[in-house]
């Protein structure tokens, strides 16, 4: 892997203790720690990186930043702790509130309740039907790791569908299932606050971001 020879963050999402089945992006703490150490002396705390920042110093230095506040992220900070290094953690802040995200309950649902993406992507195709509004071949036309699939499912989900329609879509795609809380809360925060900044992704998380 060829790193940026600038400074920047590396953002993560997803972790799996190596024992759990694989899941789509998600890495194990082994994994995790073999990808920090290729930066060597580059990678430091996210507070030295915030300093440098501040300072305009900042070089070729990286810092790590995890994405949405989910609760797998403590395998994350665990080895980030005994690397002795900190992190940006950016919290969807409406699960501070105890609401569910859309994003991670509809991702659980994909990667717990059916054996492939392909075969969630068809239960899915099968409730809602023939697309009436064809999807323009540019859009997501950019990220070559989406299939045509995938795109077309993020196209009614980011365009077409209201809020109450995906809903009830996701709820037959999950049988009803009882989904685990997947996100980090004050309690967690507040017992990490050694090792993490804090910072806000959004409020509801938006698909198009």
């Amino acid at each position: 892997m060829k790193l940026p020879r600038e400074a920047h963050g590396i953002m993560a999402h997803y972790f799996r203790e190596v024992i759990d089945p694989p899941e789509t992006g998600a890495l194990t703490p082994p994994q995790w720690e073999e990808g920090l150490r290729a930066y060597g002396s580059r990678l430091v705390s996210a507070h030295e990186w915030l300093e440098a920042f501040r300072k305009q110093r900042l070089g070729d230095a990286v810092c790590v930043t995890l994405d949405d506040g989910l609760a797998c992220q403590t395998l994350a900070l665990g080895t980030l702790k005994r690397m002795k290094l900190t992190a940006f953690v950016y919290v969807i802040t409406e699960t501070l509130e105890g609401q569910r995200n859309k994003v991670e309950d509809g991702r659980w649902i994909r990667e717990h309740l059916y054996s492939s993406t392909a075969e969630f992507l068809t239960a899915w195709r099968r409730i809602v039907g023939p697309d009436e509004r064809p999807m323009p071949s540019e859009f997501l036309a950019e990220y070559g790791y989406l299939t045509h699939a995938e795109r077309e499912f993020r196209w009614w989900r980011n365009r077409w569908a209201t809020p109450r329609e995906y809903r009830q879509v996701m709820a037959q795609l999950a049988f009803n299932a009882t989904q685990p809380w997947h996100w980090l809360t004050v309690e967690e925060l507040r017992a990490w606050k050694d090792h993490i900044i804090v910072g806000s992704h959004t409020h509801t998380h938006p698909w198009d971001i």
